[in-house]
Protein backbone atom coordinates (compact mmCIF):
# COMPACT_ATOMS: atom_id res chain seq x y z
CA UNK A 1 0.00 0.00 0.00
CA UNK A 2 0.49 3.67 -0.14
CA UNK A 3 2.47 5.07 2.55
CA UNK A 4 0.83 8.25 4.15
CA UNK A 5 2.76 9.77 7.16
CA UNK A 6 4.58 12.86 8.67
CA UNK A 7 6.20 13.41 11.78
CA UNK A 8 6.26 16.75 13.43
CA UNK A 9 9.30 18.20 15.45
CA UNK A 10 10.51 17.40 18.15
CA UNK A 11 10.39 13.91 17.50
CA UNK A 12 11.61 11.77 20.00
CA UNK A 13 11.37 7.98 20.31
CA UNK A 14 13.21 5.88 23.37
CA UNK A 15 12.22 2.78 21.50
CA UNK A 16 10.61 1.23 24.76
CA UNK A 17 7.48 1.12 22.78
CA UNK A 18 9.09 -1.06 20.33
CA UNK A 19 9.84 0.17 15.88
CA UNK A 20 6.18 1.21 15.46
CA UNK A 21 7.38 4.84 14.79
CA UNK A 22 9.58 3.03 12.05
CA UNK A 23 9.76 1.80 8.69
CA UNK A 24 12.08 -1.12 10.62
CA UNK A 25 12.24 -3.99 7.86
CA UNK A 26 14.82 -6.56 9.66
CA UNK A 27 15.60 -4.64 12.87
CA UNK A 28 14.14 -5.40 15.69
CA UNK A 29 13.15 -4.29 19.81
CA UNK A 30 16.23 -5.73 21.93
CA UNK A 31 16.74 -5.84 25.27
CA UNK A 32 20.48 -7.08 24.78
CA UNK A 33 21.31 -3.16 25.17
CA UNK A 34 19.37 0.08 26.20
CA UNK A 35 20.72 3.29 26.28
CA UNK A 36 17.89 4.76 28.10
CA UNK A 37 15.44 2.27 29.91
CA UNK A 38 15.06 -1.59 28.69
CA UNK A 39 14.98 -1.61 25.07
CA UNK A 40 16.68 -0.70 21.67
CA UNK A 41 16.16 -1.34 18.31
CA UNK A 42 18.72 -3.93 16.56
CA UNK A 43 19.83 -3.96 12.96
CA UNK A 44 20.68 -7.63 12.48
CA UNK A 45 19.02 -9.49 15.07
CA UNK A 46 19.54 -13.00 13.43
CA UNK A 47 23.43 -12.00 14.20
CA UNK A 48 25.06 -12.25 10.71
CA UNK A 49 24.81 -10.20 7.35
CA UNK A 50 24.77 -11.64 4.39
CA UNK A 51 26.75 -10.28 1.64
CA UNK A 52 25.69 -7.71 -0.56
CA UNK A 53 22.76 -7.02 2.15
CA UNK A 54 21.64 -3.76 3.70
CA UNK A 55 19.21 -3.54 7.02
CA UNK A 56 17.48 -0.09 7.07
CA UNK A 57 14.85 1.28 9.62
CA UNK A 58 13.21 4.26 8.35
CA UNK A 59 11.45 7.40 10.48
CA UNK A 60 7.76 6.58 9.48
CA UNK A 61 7.15 9.73 8.29
CA UNK A 62 8.23 12.56 6.23
CA UNK A 63 9.75 15.70 8.06
CA UNK A 64 8.92 19.45 7.03
CA UNK A 65 12.11 20.93 7.77
CA UNK A 66 11.32 24.19 5.28
CA UNK A 67 10.45 26.42 8.66
CA UNK A 68 13.40 24.76 10.98
CA UNK A 69 16.58 26.81 11.55
CA UNK A 70 18.88 24.68 13.30
CA UNK A 71 17.40 21.15 13.59
CA UNK A 72 19.66 18.19 14.63
CA UNK A 73 19.64 14.45 14.73
CA UNK A 74 20.78 12.94 17.72
CA UNK A 75 21.22 9.17 18.60
CA UNK A 76 22.82 6.64 20.53
CA UNK A 77 24.24 3.59 19.15
CA UNK A 78 26.87 0.55 20.18
CA UNK A 79 27.72 -2.53 18.26
CA UNK A 80 29.91 -2.67 15.91
CA UNK A 81 30.40 -3.60 12.10
CA UNK A 82 32.33 -6.88 10.65
CA UNK A 83 35.15 -6.98 7.78
CA UNK A 84 33.48 -5.23 4.49
CA UNK A 85 30.12 -4.05 6.70
CA UNK A 86 29.61 -0.24 7.43
CA UNK A 87 26.95 1.87 8.98
CA UNK A 88 25.53 5.32 8.21
CA UNK A 89 22.36 7.70 8.82
CA UNK A 90 20.93 8.60 5.49
CA UNK A 91 18.65 11.16 4.18
CA UNK A 92 16.57 11.17 1.41
CA UNK A 93 15.01 15.00 -0.60
CA UNK A 94 13.24 13.10 -3.08
CA UNK A 95 10.99 10.88 -1.92
CA UNK A 96 12.97 8.18 -1.20
CA UNK A 97 14.60 7.91 -4.91
CA UNK A 98 17.81 8.43 -3.76
CA UNK A 99 19.74 8.41 -0.34
CA UNK A 100 22.78 9.87 0.85
CA UNK A 101 24.79 9.50 4.34
CA UNK A 102 24.62 12.74 6.34
CA UNK A 103 27.94 13.74 6.74
CA UNK A 104 29.71 12.69 10.08
CA UNK A 105 27.41 9.47 10.69
CA UNK A 106 29.47 7.15 8.58
CA UNK A 107 31.02 4.14 10.43
CA UNK A 108 33.70 1.87 8.49
CA UNK A 109 33.87 -1.78 9.01
CA UNK A 110 35.41 -3.19 11.70
CA UNK A 111 34.24 -1.38 14.21
CA UNK A 112 33.81 -1.71 17.67
CA UNK A 113 31.72 0.54 19.67
CA UNK A 114 31.67 -1.57 23.01
CA UNK A 115 29.73 0.89 25.20
CA UNK A 116 26.91 3.67 24.11
CA UNK A 117 27.80 6.63 21.99
CA UNK A 118 26.51 9.82 21.44
CA UNK A 119 25.72 11.13 17.83
CA UNK A 120 24.38 14.30 16.72
CA UNK A 121 24.51 16.09 13.47
CA UNK A 122 23.28 18.79 12.10
CA UNK A 123 20.10 18.83 9.28
CA UNK A 124 20.74 22.38 8.40
CA UNK A 125 21.23 21.42 4.76
CA UNK A 126 17.99 19.80 4.26
CA UNK A 127 15.50 22.83 5.31
CA UNK A 128 12.45 21.51 3.10
CA UNK A 129 8.99 19.45 3.40
CA UNK A 130 9.21 15.79 2.82
CA UNK A 131 12.78 14.52 4.13
CA UNK A 132 13.32 11.53 5.36
CA UNK A 133 15.42 9.78 7.48
CA UNK A 134 17.07 6.36 8.29
CA UNK A 135 19.67 4.28 9.23
CA UNK A 136 21.49 1.60 7.52
CA UNK A 137 23.75 -1.37 8.04
CA UNK A 138 25.65 -3.05 4.73
CA UNK A 139 27.58 -6.02 4.03
CA UNK A 140 29.36 -4.82 0.62
CA UNK A 141 30.72 -8.50 0.59
CA UNK A 142 31.71 -11.66 2.97
CA UNK A 143 29.01 -11.59 5.46
CA UNK A 144 30.03 -11.10 8.75
CA UNK A 145 28.41 -10.03 11.99
CA UNK A 146 27.69 -6.39 11.55
CA UNK A 147 25.18 -5.42 14.02
CA UNK A 148 24.36 -2.28 15.89
CA UNK A 149 21.74 -1.01 18.46
CA UNK A 150 20.28 2.53 18.42
CA UNK A 151 18.23 4.10 20.78
CA UNK A 152 17.04 7.70 22.08
CA UNK A 153 16.64 9.08 18.56
CA UNK A 154 15.48 12.73 18.71
CA UNK A 155 15.01 15.10 15.16
CA UNK A 156 14.53 18.85 16.95
CA UNK A 157 15.86 22.18 17.16
CA UNK A 158 18.73 23.09 18.76
CA UNK A 159 18.00 24.04 22.36
CA UNK A 160 18.55 27.88 23.34
CA UNK A 161 22.32 28.72 24.11
CA UNK A 162 23.90 30.31 26.64
CA UNK A 163 26.50 32.92 26.50
CA UNK A 164 29.72 32.53 27.50
CA UNK A 165 31.57 35.52 29.15
CA UNK A 166 34.90 36.78 28.40
CA UNK A 167 38.06 34.41 30.59
CA UNK A 168 40.36 35.58 32.70
CA UNK A 169 43.27 34.28 32.94
CA UNK A 170 46.19 33.24 35.82
CA UNK A 171 49.73 31.87 35.11
CA UNK A 172 48.33 28.59 35.18
CA UNK A 173 44.47 28.35 35.00
CA UNK A 174 41.48 30.13 33.42
CA UNK A 175 38.34 31.33 34.67
CA UNK A 176 35.08 30.81 33.00
CA UNK A 177 31.72 32.65 33.65
CA UNK A 178 28.31 32.17 31.49
CA UNK A 179 24.77 32.76 31.78
CA UNK A 180 22.21 30.79 33.29
CA UNK A 181 20.29 28.47 30.86
CA UNK A 182 16.79 28.98 31.35
CA UNK A 183 16.17 25.75 29.14
CA UNK A 184 12.73 23.88 30.81
CA UNK A 185 13.81 20.71 29.66
CA UNK A 186 17.57 21.57 31.05
CA UNK A 187 19.56 18.26 31.81
CA UNK A 188 23.26 19.30 32.06
CA UNK A 189 26.37 21.68 30.82
CA UNK A 190 29.57 20.37 29.35
CA UNK A 191 32.79 22.11 29.27
CA UNK A 192 34.90 21.87 26.40
CA UNK A 193 38.37 22.66 26.18
CA UNK A 194 40.74 22.94 23.15
CA UNK A 195 44.86 24.86 22.15
CA UNK A 196 42.96 25.47 18.50
CA UNK A 197 39.28 26.98 17.62
CA UNK A 198 36.57 25.52 16.75
CA UNK A 199 35.75 23.38 20.15
CA UNK A 200 33.68 20.47 19.71
CA UNK A 201 32.20 17.51 21.73
CA UNK A 202 35.86 15.55 20.92
CA UNK A 203 37.72 17.87 22.49
CA UNK A 204 39.04 17.88 26.52
CA UNK A 205 35.65 17.48 28.81
CA UNK A 206 36.43 19.81 31.54
CA UNK A 207 33.45 20.06 34.10
CA UNK A 208 29.77 18.85 33.71
CA UNK A 209 27.06 20.07 35.96
CA UNK A 210 23.29 18.87 35.95
CA UNK A 211 22.56 21.88 38.56
CA UNK A 212 21.40 25.26 36.05
CA UNK A 213 22.48 27.33 38.27
CA UNK A 214 26.02 26.42 38.20
CA UNK A 215 27.44 29.01 35.69
CA UNK A 216 31.56 29.32 36.77
CA UNK A 217 34.55 27.32 36.95
CA UNK A 218 38.02 27.48 36.75
CA UNK A 219 40.38 24.97 34.54
CA UNK A 220 43.49 24.54 36.49
CA UNK A 221 46.56 23.00 35.80
CA UNK A 222 46.81 24.47 32.33
CA UNK A 223 50.37 25.19 30.79
CA UNK A 224 51.95 28.67 31.22
CA UNK A 225 51.80 31.15 28.25
CA UNK A 226 49.85 28.88 26.45
CA UNK A 227 46.57 29.80 24.40
CA UNK A 228 43.43 28.18 24.68
CA UNK A 229 39.45 27.86 23.44
CA UNK A 230 36.14 27.52 25.15
CA UNK A 231 32.44 26.75 24.75
CA UNK A 232 29.92 25.66 27.15
CA UNK A 233 27.55 22.74 25.84
CA UNK A 234 23.79 22.88 27.19
CA UNK A 235 22.00 19.67 26.82
CA UNK A 236 18.16 19.16 27.17
CA UNK A 237 16.52 16.00 28.61
CA UNK A 238 16.83 14.34 25.11
CA UNK A 239 20.58 14.53 24.83
CA UNK A 240 20.44 17.14 22.00
CA UNK A 241 23.31 19.70 22.35
CA UNK A 242 23.87 23.12 21.53
CA UNK A 243 27.26 25.24 22.02
CA UNK A 244 27.89 28.57 23.01
CA UNK A 245 29.96 31.05 21.39
CA UNK A 246 33.72 30.03 21.64
CA UNK A 247 36.10 32.10 24.11
CA UNK A 248 39.76 31.97 24.38
CA UNK A 249 42.59 33.53 25.99
CA UNK A 250 46.47 32.77 26.56
CA UNK A 251 47.39 32.03 30.30
CA UNK A 252 49.33 35.11 31.79
CA UNK A 253 52.79 35.06 31.50
CA UNK A 254 54.87 35.64 35.18
CA UNK A 255 55.05 40.21 35.69
CA UNK A 256 58.83 41.92 35.73
CA UNK A 257 60.85 41.63 37.78
CA UNK A 258 60.09 38.23 38.97
CA UNK A 259 61.80 35.95 41.38
CA UNK A 260 61.32 32.58 42.39
CA UNK A 261 62.94 30.73 45.53
CA UNK A 262 62.73 27.28 43.90
CA UNK A 263 61.10 25.90 47.09
CA UNK A 264 58.35 24.29 44.84
CA UNK A 265 57.16 24.28 41.03
CA UNK A 266 54.19 26.66 41.77
CA UNK A 267 55.66 29.11 38.60
CA UNK A 268 56.33 25.95 36.35
CA UNK A 269 55.34 23.53 33.94
CA UNK A 270 57.29 20.38 34.05
CA UNK A 271 57.14 16.92 32.85
CA UNK A 272 59.12 14.37 34.08
CA UNK A 273 60.29 13.90 37.66
CA UNK A 274 61.32 17.36 38.18
CA UNK A 275 60.64 18.56 42.04
CA UNK A 276 62.09 20.00 45.14
CA UNK A 277 64.77 18.36 46.29
CA UNK A 278 66.43 19.20 49.76
CA UNK A 279 69.53 17.75 49.13
CA UNK A 280 72.24 21.09 50.16
CA UNK A 281 70.25 23.80 48.29
CA UNK A 282 72.12 27.06 47.88
CA UNK A 283 69.39 28.57 50.28
CA UNK A 284 66.40 27.66 51.53
CA UNK A 285 64.72 24.60 52.06
CA UNK A 286 65.10 23.33 48.39
CA UNK A 287 66.35 24.08 45.15
CA UNK A 288 64.92 22.18 42.24
CA UNK A 289 65.98 19.49 40.58
CA UNK A 290 65.18 17.15 37.15
CA UNK A 291 65.25 13.57 39.71
CA UNK A 292 64.76 14.22 43.32
CA UNK A 293 66.42 11.97 45.69
CA UNK A 294 67.39 10.13 42.88
CA UNK A 295 69.79 9.58 39.71
CA UNK A 296 68.46 11.07 36.40
CA UNK A 297 66.67 8.86 34.65
CA UNK A 298 68.06 6.83 31.26
CA UNK A 299 67.25 8.08 27.81
CA UNK A 300 65.22 10.65 28.83
CA UNK A 301 64.48 14.56 28.01
CA UNK A 302 62.52 16.62 30.64
CA UNK A 303 62.14 19.83 31.35
CA UNK A 304 60.85 23.36 33.95
CA UNK A 305 59.32 25.50 32.03
CA UNK A 306 58.13 29.02 32.49
CA UNK A 307 57.29 32.57 30.76
CA UNK A 308 57.60 36.30 31.72
CA UNK A 309 56.67 39.53 30.36
CA UNK A 310 59.42 41.57 29.39
CA UNK A 311 58.13 44.67 27.06
CA UNK A 312 58.89 47.96 28.71
CA UNK A 313 62.56 46.27 30.08
CA UNK A 314 65.55 48.29 29.58
CA UNK A 315 68.48 45.47 30.59
CA UNK A 316 66.90 42.50 31.47
CA UNK A 317 69.12 39.74 33.18
CA UNK A 318 68.37 36.12 34.25
CA UNK A 319 70.01 35.22 37.41
CA UNK A 320 70.17 31.52 38.85
CA UNK A 321 72.73 29.20 41.21
CA UNK A 322 73.01 25.88 39.76
CA UNK A 323 75.21 22.75 40.48
CA UNK A 324 75.04 19.69 38.78
CA UNK A 325 76.55 16.19 38.35
CA UNK A 326 75.24 15.24 34.77
CA UNK A 327 77.69 12.17 34.06
CA UNK A 328 77.52 11.84 30.33
CA UNK A 329 74.46 14.12 29.96
CA UNK A 330 73.68 17.49 29.37
CA UNK A 331 71.56 20.74 31.09
CA UNK A 332 70.21 23.05 28.70
CA UNK A 333 69.08 26.64 29.30
CA UNK A 334 66.87 27.22 25.96
CA UNK A 335 64.82 30.69 25.68
CA UNK A 336 62.07 31.50 23.07
CA UNK A 337 60.50 35.24 22.79
CA UNK A 338 57.08 33.29 21.06
CA UNK A 339 57.42 29.47 21.94
CA UNK A 340 57.94 28.99 18.69
CA UNK A 341 61.76 30.21 18.09
CA UNK A 342 64.38 28.66 20.52
CA UNK A 343 67.93 29.72 21.32
CA UNK A 344 70.00 27.87 23.50
CA UNK A 345 71.70 30.44 26.23
CA UNK A 346 73.67 28.37 28.77
CA UNK A 347 74.71 24.58 29.16
CA UNK A 348 76.08 22.20 31.35
CA UNK A 349 77.56 18.83 31.63
CA UNK A 350 79.60 16.58 33.60
CA UNK A 351 80.16 17.13 37.36
CA UNK A 352 80.19 20.55 39.30
CA UNK A 353 79.43 19.76 43.33
CA UNK A 354 79.55 24.08 44.32
CA UNK A 355 77.08 25.93 43.40
CA UNK A 356 77.78 29.02 40.90
CA UNK A 357 75.85 32.41 40.44
CA UNK A 358 74.72 32.38 36.57
CA UNK A 359 73.82 35.55 34.73
CA UNK A 360 72.02 35.91 31.37
CA UNK A 361 70.96 39.01 29.44
CA UNK A 362 68.29 38.90 27.86
CA UNK A 363 68.50 42.58 26.51
CA UNK A 364 67.78 40.71 22.71
CA UNK A 365 64.30 39.75 23.08
CA UNK A 366 63.20 42.84 25.76
CA UNK A 367 60.07 43.26 23.79
CA UNK A 368 58.57 39.66 24.25
CA UNK A 369 55.58 39.68 26.09
CA UNK A 370 55.40 35.91 26.97
CA UNK A 371 59.43 35.29 26.99
CA UNK A 372 59.54 31.44 27.94
CA UNK A 373 62.49 29.75 29.89
CA UNK A 374 63.22 26.27 29.68
CA UNK A 375 65.26 24.19 31.79
CA UNK A 376 66.32 20.70 29.90
CA UNK A 377 68.62 17.72 31.30
CA UNK A 378 68.99 15.48 28.49
CA UNK A 379 70.37 11.98 29.10
CA UNK A 380 72.23 9.26 27.15
CA UNK A 381 71.14 5.35 27.93
CA UNK A 382 74.20 4.58 29.75
CA UNK A 383 75.81 6.52 32.71
CA UNK A 384 73.64 8.71 34.71
CA UNK A 385 74.16 10.80 37.88
CA UNK A 386 72.21 13.25 40.57
CA UNK A 387 71.28 16.02 37.94
CA UNK A 388 71.41 19.57 37.33
CA UNK A 389 69.75 21.63 40.30
CA UNK A 390 68.39 25.02 40.21
CA UNK A 391 67.78 27.62 42.98
CA UNK A 392 67.47 31.37 43.76
CA UNK A 393 66.22 32.02 40.24
CA UNK A 394 65.43 35.86 39.20
CA UNK A 395 64.81 37.83 36.32
CA UNK A 396 65.68 41.90 37.42
CA UNK A 397 66.71 44.90 35.69
CA UNK A 398 70.39 45.20 35.13
CA UNK A 399 71.96 48.56 36.42
CA UNK A 400 75.45 49.39 35.83
CA UNK A 401 77.94 51.59 33.98
CA UNK A 402 81.46 51.07 33.49
CA UNK A 403 83.81 53.98 33.52
CA UNK A 404 87.08 54.33 30.77
CA UNK A 405 89.61 53.23 31.30
CA UNK A 406 88.38 49.74 32.31
CA UNK A 407 90.61 46.92 33.00
CA UNK A 408 89.88 43.52 34.56
CA UNK A 409 92.46 41.15 35.20
CA UNK A 410 90.26 38.48 36.22
CA UNK A 411 92.08 37.81 39.16
CA UNK A 412 88.76 38.40 41.33
CA UNK A 413 86.24 35.75 38.83
CA UNK A 414 83.86 37.18 36.66
CA UNK A 415 82.05 40.01 39.00
CA UNK A 416 82.27 42.69 36.19
CA UNK A 417 80.70 40.10 34.09
CA UNK A 418 77.44 38.75 33.11
CA UNK A 419 79.63 35.98 32.36
CA UNK A 420 76.25 32.87 31.86
CA UNK A 421 78.37 29.73 31.24
CA UNK A 422 82.06 31.59 31.80
CA UNK A 423 84.24 30.59 34.56
CA UNK A 424 86.81 31.98 36.72
CA UNK A 425 89.70 29.07 35.57
CA UNK A 426 93.45 28.60 36.72
CA UNK A 427 94.08 26.37 33.94
CA UNK A 428 95.57 29.34 31.75
CA UNK A 429 96.35 32.66 33.08
CA UNK A 430 98.20 35.22 30.93
CA UNK A 431 98.86 37.77 33.97
CA UNK A 432 98.88 36.47 37.56
CA UNK A 433 96.87 33.26 38.30
CA UNK A 434 93.61 33.29 36.77
CA UNK A 435 91.54 33.62 33.49
CA UNK A 436 87.76 33.30 31.94
CA UNK A 437 86.81 30.29 30.37
CA UNK A 438 84.42 30.06 28.00
CA UNK A 439 83.51 26.07 28.54
CA UNK A 440 84.53 24.82 31.57
CA UNK A 441 81.98 22.14 31.24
Amino acid sequence: NEHAGTVSLPFFDALESGTGNWLAGAWAPSTDFAHGASWSAESTPSGYLPAGSSHYMEVGGSLNLSGASEPQLTYWIRGGTGYRGSFAAQYSTNGGVNWYDIPGTGIGQEVSIPDWRRHQVSLAAYAQDGVRIRFRVSQSSSGSGTNVYIDDVAIEETPTAVTLDPLTPHLKSIDLSWSASALGDFDRYEVYRSTSANVTVANDLIYSSTNPADTSVTDAGLSIGATYYYRVFVFNSRQVATPSNEKSTTTVPLTFPFADSMENLDNWDSTGTWGPDGTSPWEGSFSLNDSPGDNSTPSSNTYILTAIDLSGTTWPVLTFWDRHGLADDWGQLHVSPNGTSWYLVYTATGSRTTWAEQSIDLSSWKTSTNFRIRYTVATGGGNVDDGWYIDDLSVNEHAGTVSLPFFDALESGTGNWLAGAWAPSTDFAHGASWSAESTPS
